[in-house]
């Protein structure tokens, strides 16, 4: 079989002098292009900014409610506290108090509920919604990855991003309802 051999000393092997600036700016603008078509397309069909519910924002909430002040309120519970509250109504009628939504959707809230009993710096009040199952030993345990995440924090850097965040995903829609390509429903 015979080998062939090329020289690559030649000027025809070179990589190609481009305008490096140029292709980046190009790139940059293609991409905010489709961000805000898409952005225009979810306003289009009605859709309003959400926040995703992360252990981690869940946290900095969390870490908010600990600073001695009798004016906190807290929601517990599961999906039927998130939807089922009037939170503006609670704002028009207490004006005085702080409501902070700590309520994860199909999770039983007594982890959290212990959390706060043994938190001296939480003196606020907690309003928590339960049925009768979440009484059981296998449901106490149902938010314990937020309450671990909360406990294990590194306050700064976990203020940061779920202030960026929070920010970001309550303006934006396409980062609230597109996940990994597919929409959130």
């Amino acid at each position: 079989m015979p080998l062939s051999t090329s020289n690559s000393n030649g000027a025809y092997n070179r990589a190609p002098a481009k305008r490096w600036l140029l292709v980046w700016i190009t790139t940059i603008v293609c991409a905010m292009t489709i961000c805000g078509g898409a952005e225009a397309f979810w306003r289009s069909q009605d859709h309003q900014p959400s926040i995703r519910d992360t252990p981690e924002y869940w946290a900095w909430l969390r870490a908010g409610v600990s600073d001695y002040q009798p004016n906190h309120v807290v929601l517990l519970g599961a999906s039927r506290m998130q939807l089922g509250f009037a939170t503006e109504v609670f704002r028009q009628r207490f004006p005085g108090y702080q409501l902070t939504q700590l309520a994860v959707n199909g999770r039983a809230a007594m982890a959290t509920l212990r959390d706060l009993a043994n938190d001296s710096a939480f003196q606020g009040i907690v309003i928590c919604s339960a049925t009768s199952k979440h009484f059981s030993r296998t449901a106490w345990d149902a938010q314990q990855e937020y309450v671990d995440t909360y406990q294990n924090r590194t306050y700064l850097p976990l203020a940061i991003e779920a202030n960026i965040s929070w920010h970001a995903q309550s303006h934006l829609n396409i980062l609230g309802n597109i996940r990994f390509g597919r929409v959130l429903k």
